[in-house]
């Protein structure tokens, strides 16, 4: 695929994902100081390495239908403690969350057994470091913002697990507290923008999976019915980034051109970022 010319691309953007079109919908600040200033920001995160952990331990015990409980969650503790290896207190905090991720995998491994042995993806496609399906194995997805013939651009996503056999793919999810029903309002907006792409390209029956700590109804699914005013979101977002990228402007000076919200989530433990580029007084 050739790469447009347009705002994306004149500042280095040759792609993007559904988490970063999330960021640049609430954040743009954030968005402009990590991906166009390439600034890195400061990320240790208890809940995502519970969901990435649960997700290896889950992903064992699919591929494995003959796998025991104790081999999966052995699976599950490991990256977790792997995870957290730099952390002085990582035995403590294994001994916390012990139970909840073993109890997060075992209730999706056996949920999602019903579905059968998932496709495997191709060892080639990897994404932090193991195989994983591309949304589009050749590169070809792009998504059109506007009328002009560069009004585009790439998109990128990998999917947790796929039965293709079916047309059925699951994303796990295991949030700290149960997803709301899933629209415009929802906090879980950038899981609809990511159900909504992965439908779309695939036009496959795309269901989120949530696996939740709590001991009532743990395993909640969603998913969208129709993916159009997400699409429309989707679009209305890039054009505007785009007009911002797309200014007669240095880089360095983008930052003066969006909102800056100080007490987003995104900057947590990233004060030095933000006053680098908003100042202190922001």
């Amino acid at each position: 695929m050739s790469l447009p010319v347009n705002g994306f691309t004149k500042r280095g953007v040759k792609r993007v994902s559904a988490t970063q079109i999330k960021k640049m919908m609430t954040a743009p600040c954030a968005y402009i100081t990590q991906y166009i200033m390439k600034e890195k920001f400061p990320f240790d995160s208890i809940a995502a390495d519970i969901g990435s952990s649960v997700e290896d331990g889950v992903e064992f015990g699919l591929f494995n239908p003959d796998a025991s409980t104790d081999e999966y969650n052995k699976v599950t503790i490991d990256k977790f403690t792997s995870l957290r290896k730099g952390d002085p207190a990582v035995g403590e905090l294994v001994e916390k969350y012990t139970n909840e991720l073993n109890y997060r995998t075992e209730n999706a491994v056996n949920e999602m057994r019903q579905y059968g042995v998932p496709t495997k993806p191709d060892p080639k496609h990897k994404s932090f470091g193991k195989a994983q399906h591309p949304l589009d194995a050749n590169g070809e997805v792009s998504i059109k913002f506007g009328d002009g013939d560069n009004d585009f651009i790439p998109v990128i996503g990998f999917l947790d697990f796929m039965w293709e056999q079916d047309g059925l793919i699951i994303d796990l999810k295991c949030p700290g507290s149960a997803p709301e029903e899933w629209s415009l309002k929802s906090r879980q907006l950038d899981h609809c923008i990511q159900a909504a792409l992965y439908q779309r390209v695939t036009n496959y029956r795309v269901r989120f999976l949530y696996s939740l700590k709590r001991k009532s109804d743990p395993i909640v699914y969603r998913e969208l019915h129709d993916t159009t005013p997400f699409i429309t979101l989707i679009k209305t977002n890039l054009a505007a980034m785009n007009r911002i990228l797309d200014l007669p402007v240095e880089t360095s000076e983008l930052v003066k051109y969006v909102s800056h919200d100080p007490s987003s989530f995104y900057w947590n433990g990233a004060n030095t970022l933000r006053e680098k580029y908003f100042g202190t007084g922001a």
